[in-house]
């Protein structure tokens, strides 16, 4: 069943950090330790448990457990399945002009040139959608930056958001070329988008979404 936990914090002052950002994200994971295997552990105890695989990512020292991390300025995620799994998390904000060329295949830029025409309040929040699928993917496989972005394809409509064709959690299934994986995104703030990579093809009904708000002391403020 993909779980993910996610904490959203304020970031206005900029004062977290990265730190702040990991430190939160171990959190996470031992709350879905908790929740999902009734494995109760501080941080710095699962962290005797991580131990680095290909392209130095993070894996529990065991098969039992599948998780990633991930996080954006406001929005820590961590993301559990029963096989290995990819998240990213990014917050919608301006690009480069340049981006676009470097991470997207000639199909997919000309489908986002397309979508950018017909929903130009919706271009940010397009490119991210292709930038976290893409991330996600990366992040499964672990191989990080060193693979060409441009090698994964997603098709993506302005219509996706539909709420009819969410998922519980608001995920929505996206298509992509490669029919070994299979890719889910959700924009469950306003600000935010998560797109996941899993190898196994989820029923609605397996989904699931825990939110909390966060104080910089890890006290949680509300569950939602």
């Amino acid at each position: 069943m993909p779980t993910v936990f996610a904490a959203r914090y304020d970031d206005s002052d900029k004062i977290p950090g990265r730190a702040y950002e990991h430190e939160l994200g171990r959190e996470l994971l031992c709350r879905g330790l908790r929740d999902l295997s009734g494995i109760s552990m501080t941080p710095p105890q699962a962290e005797e448990h991580i131990v680095m695989g290909l392209h130095e990512k993070p894996l529990w020292d065991d098969d039992s457990l599948h998780f990633n991390i991930s996080h954006s300025s406001g929005l820590v995620i961590c993301a559990f399945d029963s096989r290995p799994v990819g998240a990213d998390t990014e917050k919608i904000r301006p690009f480069s002009p340049g981006m676009p060329a470097r991470v997207l295949s000639p199909r997919e830029k000309e489908s986002f040139d397309s979508l950018s025409l017909s929903c130009p309040d919706m271009r940010s929040e397009l490119f991210l959608r292709y930038w976290t699928l893409k991330e996600s993917a990366l992040k499964h496989s672990g191989s990080g930056l060193s693979e060409d972005l441009r090698s994964y394809e997603f098709f993506i409509e302005c219509s996706d958001r539909d709420p009819a064709q969410c998922l519980p959690g608001g995920f929505f299934p996206v298509r992509s070329s490669r029919p070994d994986l299979y890719f889910y995104q959700a924009r469950i703030t306003p600000d935010h988008i998560i797109s996941l990579c899993c190898e196994s093809c989820h029923a609605a009904s397996e989904f699931r979404l825990i939110m909390s708000g966060w104080s910089p002391g890890g006290t949680v403020l509300s569950s939602l």
